[in-house]
């Protein structure tokens, strides 16, 4: 059987690290924050944005980048009126 490449990591940490997996809520959210930063980031540096679309590679323009709204622009839009 073959050791442990790195003897620091304690038991510990990695139940926290699997937990955090299992969970996948965490996981998820981590995600929706690194999307959402790659847009802004090719939207502010004028860059295309390359995405695979129906087999194949399109590019974005950065104007019609279109960047998912956070939680909480969500929770703080004004309710429609009646």
């Amino acid at each position: 059987m073959e050791k442990d490449r790195n003897p620091r990591v304690n038991r510990r940490r990695m139940r926290a690290i699997g937990e955090i997996f299992d969970d996948g809520i965490s996981v998820a959210k981590a995600l929706r924050k690194a999307t959402r930063e790659a847009l802004l980031l090719h939207k502010r540096a004028g860059v295309p944005l390359p995405i695979w679309r129906n087999g194949r590679t399109v590019f974005i323009q950065p104007e019609k980048i279109r960047l998912p709204r956070t939680r909480t622009a969500r929770r703080s839009r004004p309710a429609s009126g009646n």
